[in-house]
């Protein structure tokens, strides 16, 4: 049987357009989609000796993938160069690439989403761990972008300018402590 995957959109995106990054399960499908042993991606990332365990770390959720490695991964899988804004020319499959800006409200919601994602692992909610701390420092930079994005137009009620200040400040000073934690293991 030959099923498929879903991998989604977000982690389709240009790296500066609200990157999501993908879960393990997603790597797995871009490296059966692509045809590659763990051995070939890790030829075709140039990671040298030892790129297999590398490989094995993000199918396994131990490490998060580099948005570079999975860009490349991608267009290997013919999924387009999801880099560009225009995605270059991907399968019929494929999700469609994001072709507009986010709303005011598309933007409050991806901040949420990533102020929530730090607070889990801030309260343990989820378990923290070098991946989901890396994670971690990934949502803080998509909250500054969505806070930078959303400065230039009308913000939903709640959204306020000083208030999102706060509220990334908040979220730096625990993504800050949490890098501490992996620093002292």
């Amino acid at each position: 049987m030959d099923e498929q995957t879903s991998i989604r959109p977000e982690c389709l995106r240009p790296a500066n357009d609200f990157w999501i990054r993908p879960e393990a399960n997603e790597v797995r499908e871009v490296l059966r989609r692509g045809k590659l042993t763990g051995a070939k991606a890790a030829q075709i990332l140039g990671l040298g000796t030892g790129g297999s365990r590398t490989i094995r770390r993000y199918t396994g959720g131990d490490a998060a993938i580099p948005y570079a490695s999975w860009a490349i991964l991608c267009e290997v899988a013919g999924l387009g160069r999801i880099w560009q804004a225009e995605g270059g020319s991907p399968p019929a499959d494929a999700p469609p690439p994001s072709s507009t800006p986010p709303s005011a409200d598309e933007l409050a919601e991806a901040f949420g989403r990533a102020e929530e994602f730090i607070e889990r692992i801030w309260t343990g909610q989820d378990a923290a761990s070098v991946a989901t701390i890396g994670d971690c420092r990934d949502a803080l930079v998509r909250m500054k972008q969505a806070w930078h994005a959303m400065s230039t137009r009308e913000q939903p009620a709640g959204f306020g300018h000083a208030r999102l200040e706060q509220r990334i400040a908040a979220a730096q000073d625990r993504v800050k402590t949490m890098s501490s934690w992996v620093d002292l293991s």
